[in-house]
């Protein structure tokens, strides 16, 4: 992979896995982080993505951008994904926006976003009803390219890399144990697929679940 590739959100677990997959595919990494992010062979800007200038300044010159960034609030997800997908349509490069599984649809027909935001810890439910509203807000920005990456129900910190399938849907995926589960390093690993293979994707939902 020769490609320099900005990621927000680096500090966070599925971030610093996503940093360290990129290392190892021979990519150049820039980093877009509120304290400082201290790997060898990064790039690290200090900012704050909730500022236009900050993400425009980290933005320069990349070849792709990846989001795994949480946030306290949906207002603040919000405020992130609108500058960031503000700087990807205006640079022309494509976004990889790591969601989570809320807006899937479970077997029983219902999904997370159903509930009543209140049943959530606040969080939970940024995260949770943010992503839904990135979701929708995505389409709206004119010349932007991206991918709505939505894990496996389960997403389990703990758990070693497996094989991978991905799926345009807004279905739950399940695997042949009839779960619905993926690790975080397979996730961190799927982020950094869809750099090189983005369009088979673009401007769609996906989701993925382990195989083996």
């Amino acid at each position: 992979m020769n490609k320099q590739v900005l990621v927000i959100g680096a500090n966070g677990h599925l971030g610093q896995m996503v940093v360290q997959d990129l290392l190892q595919n021979n990519a150049k990494v820039v980093t877009l982080t509120r304290k400082p992010f201290k790997v060898t062979n990064t790039t690290d800007i200090v900012g704050d993505p909730k500022n236009y200038d900050d993400v425009k300044n980290a933005a320069t010159e990349v070849d792709a951008i990846i989001s795994t960034v949480g946030a306290g609030s949906i207002d603040d997800l919000i405020a992130i994904a609108t500058n960031v997908a503000k700087v990807a349509a205006e640079i022309k490069v494509p976004l990889i926006w790591s969601a989570g599984a809320g807006t899937l649809i479970q077997k029983d027909g219902t999904r997370l976003i159903d509930q009543p935001q209140s049943n959530f810890p606040a969080p939970l439910a940024a995260a949770i009803f943010g992503h839904a509203k990135v979701k929708d807000l995505f389409p709206t920005i004119d010349g932007l390219n991206y991918v709505f990456v939505s894990p496996a129900f389960t997403l389990d910190l703990e758990r070693p890399e497996h094989s991978f399938k991905l799926e345009v849907t807004d279905q739950v995926l399940y695997n042949k144990d009839d779960e619905s589960i993926i690790g975080y390093l397979t996730q961190a690993k799927i982020l950094v697929y869809l750099v090189d293979h983005y369009q088979d994707y673009l401007n769609k939902q996906i989701t993925s679940v382990e195989t083996d």
